[in-house]
């Protein structure tokens, strides 16, 4: 578990100076205005959407002690 703590500090001290960075720049450039005001929103929206799709099927997975049963994928010996 310690490991995957460490991956979680470095993933999140990696977001924290990659979004630092990106206000740190000209603001007279109609590129990074595209960058700031559209595309940032649209990658921080799909990160945010991947987490919750990946916590649902985290939670509702059948071998996984998860929420969902089924009979088919029960093994029969």
């Amino acid at each position: 578990m310690k490991g995957g703590s460490l991956l979680l500090v470095l993933l999140m001290a990696m977001l924290l100076l990659a979004g630092g960075a990106v206000f740190i720049g000209p603001v007279s450039d109609p590129s990074w205005t595209i960058i700031q005001e559209i595309r940032l929103p649209r990658v921080l929206l799909a990160i945010i959407v991947g987490i919750g799709l990946a916590g649902a099927g985290a939670v509702l997975r059948p071998e996984g002690g998860g929420r969902m049963r089924s009979k088919l994928l029960e093994l029969s010996g």
